[in-house]
């Protein structure tokens, strides 16, 4: 098996596993301490399936009253959840039904599903279940071998499971609205995003848009519109921009019908160079039409300098901001300084979607 620990790997605790930590059984299992307090130092999320919520609390109940033990169940998970990083993992619709009338734990297959689904581990003592699970079962003493033998040696660069598992409830809430009401195109939910980012960003309108690529070609055309009358530049039109950024920025340049006409970075920031800015507008005149000031990495451009320079010169200012919601400069959100601020919701970006996406404000 191939487990690499670390504070984001996904782990299902199946309900002996969980009635052991809340009965004390250290007898039926004595590693449970020491997994919990892995668990508990290390903020790893200890997840269970949803299907798993009323089964575990019966069972509880059960044990006290059948032992006379006094003690009231709903304390004991009440302090459980709060403290330890608990997460609920829905349990899928998707079981295939001949198992609910045939020999089979439908219990076990519920959670071997969630599983499946949300490419986790289970951990369990359960002989039979640790059978079933194969490659995705994982007992505690398993457990206990692995991270005491192996350690995580870097760190994912990007994660998108683990960023949305850590907020997956709220999640399935919305989507689940969603497709009651099957409005996917142009519902209510994209309006209450664009009134929330124009609030956010503190502009006037905020429009959403298929992606941070059409953010950026719509407003260089809707700028030929306003500036000269015609949907698209002429190639002679020159705009601004930096050469360190992605393949859509200088792109999208050429399809509105413009020339980019690239300025280096400043070494210090990795943003556009603003004194090179000048220098570009003095050499090639009239022909600049306007600049693309790239926020890398949240990081940024320098705002001051690029408005004064576009209203001395009367050239419009677009704003890239598909690595920046949220940035500011000087107090002043990044996407309210420009004419345009065009944002990205493509799944790496800092505020990421499911699929692609975008926003002009």
């Amino acid at each position: 098996m191939s487990l690499n620990i670390n504070t984001d790997f996904k782990i299902i605790w199946d309900n002996n596993i969980l009635l052991d930590l809340f009965l004390l059984r250290t007898k039926d299992n004595p590693y449970i301490i020491y997994i919990e307090n892995f668990f508990v130092k290390n903020k790893v999320p200890i997840y269970i399936s949803s299907s798993q919520l009323p089964n575990v609390k019966y069972v509880l109940n059960g044990h006290l009253k059948r032992n006379g033990i006094n003690v009231n169940p709903n304390k004991i998970l009440q302090k459980f959840v709060e403290t330890h990083n608990v997460r609920i993992l829905k349990t899928p619709s998707y079981i295939d039904m001949d198992l609910w009338y045939s020999n089979e734990d439908v219990e076990d297959e519920l959670i071997k599903l969630s599983a499946e689904t949300f490419d986790a581990y289970v951990m369990t003592r359960d002989s039979n279940f640790l059978k079933k699970l194969g490659e995705r079962g994982i007992s505690p003493e398993k457990f206990i071998n692995i991270i005491s033998t192996k350690r995580k040696d870097k760190i994912t660069m990007l994660d998108l499971t683990s960023e949305t598992l850590y907020q997956y409830p709220k999640i399935e809430k919305n989507i689940d609205k969603v497709i009651k009401k099957s409005n996917f195109i142009f519902g209510e939910e994209i309006k209450q995003l664009e009134e929330k980012i124009a609030n956010f960003i503190g502009t006037k309108h905020a429009i959403g848009v298929s992606s941070g690529t059409e953010a950026l070609i719509l407003s260089f055309r809707a700028l030929a519109l306003k500036l000269k009358k015609q949907e698209y530049w002429s190639k002679e039109d020159l705009i601004i921009t930096t050469p360190f950024t992605f393949t859509a920025t200088g792109d999208t340049i050429l399809r509105s019908g413009a020339t980019p006409l690239f300025i280096d970075i400043d070494l210090d920031t990795y943003t556009i160079d603003t004194q090179l800015i000048k220098k570009a507008i003095e050499k090639y005149g009239s022909r600049v039409k306007g600049i693309v000031p790239v926020h890398l990495y949240g990081h940024p451009c320098n705002m001051d300098d690029i408005m004064e320079i576009a209203k001395e010169y009367n050239i419009f200012v677009v704003e890239d901001c598909a690595q920046s919601f949220g940035a500011k400069w000087d107090g002043k959100m990044t996407g309210s300084f420009g004419d345009v601020g065009c944002f990205s919701f493509f799944p790496s970006k800092n505020l990421g979607g499911f699929g692609d996406g975008g926003m002009i404000t």
